[in-house]
């Protein structure tokens, strides 16, 4: 994954990060590399996917990450790898309705009759379904 804090906040948001396993019943493990001098990081959680209580503990490391972490912090839930299918639905939690309203608004008006990368906004309703 990818997350981003302002720098000062890098040493409190990596002591919040590794307690995420913990908080999870530990049904994730956690490797965390990333480029300090710009505050991305990239926590890497690890599980097994076709569990499906890993699974779920994964979706809920991610909401404790971005909305309990990384947003509170004045960071971003994506520093540098876009938002993706995992993390859009974030886009609320950090930039409020009114600007994921206008985002909608410029995906329609460049792309009127949804051929550019159609589906990808369905989870969070970029794309009328």
């Amino acid at each position: 994954e990818d997350v981003s804090v302002p720098v000062p906040k890098i040493p409190d948001a990596l002591v919040e990060i590794q307690k995420i396993p913990e908080r999870v019943n530990n049904l994730v493990s956690l490797g965390i590399f990333g480029h300090a001098g710009d505050g991305n990081l990239h926590p890497t959680f690890q599980f097994d996917e076709r569990d499906p209580e890993q699974r779920e503990a994964f979706f809920k490391a991610l909401d404790i990450m971005y909305r309990e972490i990384a947003i509170p912090m004045g960071g971003t839930v994506t520093g540098e790898h876009g938002i993706g299918l995992i993390r859009a639905k974030y886009l609320v939690d950090e930039y409020g309705e009114e600007v994921v309203e206008l985002m909608k608004g410029i995906k329609k008006l460049f792309d009127p009759n949804n051929i550019m990368n159609p589906d990808k906004g369905k989870p969070w309703g970029f794309v009328e379904v």
